[in-house]
């Protein structure tokens, strides 16, 4: 999407460590059962995005519970 993302303590987990000079965007794909922190990340993130941000979920999505939470806290502000 036009960052440099990598985790914290090189595992792939959060906390992660984000170096980007604004957001392009774009499309991505994420494997489903990825916690639900990356998916919220990428809720949160998407309207700051210069082109929006499409995910393609790979697989079955196992965190789909906390997707409406995240977009309603959204929503609220």
């Amino acid at each position: 999407l036009g960052a440099d993302v990598r985790g914290e303590a090189g595992t792939d987990c959060p906390p992660v460590v984000v170096a980007a000079n604004g957001l392009p965007g774009g499309r991505c794909r994420m494997a489903g059962d990825r916690s639900s922190q990356f998916f919220s990340a990428l809720l949160l993130v998407g309207p700051c995005a210069a082109d929006g941000v499409e995910v393609e979920v790979v697989g079955d999505l196992v965190s789909k519970p906390y997707l409406p939470m995240t977009a309603a806290v959204m929503a609220a502000f």
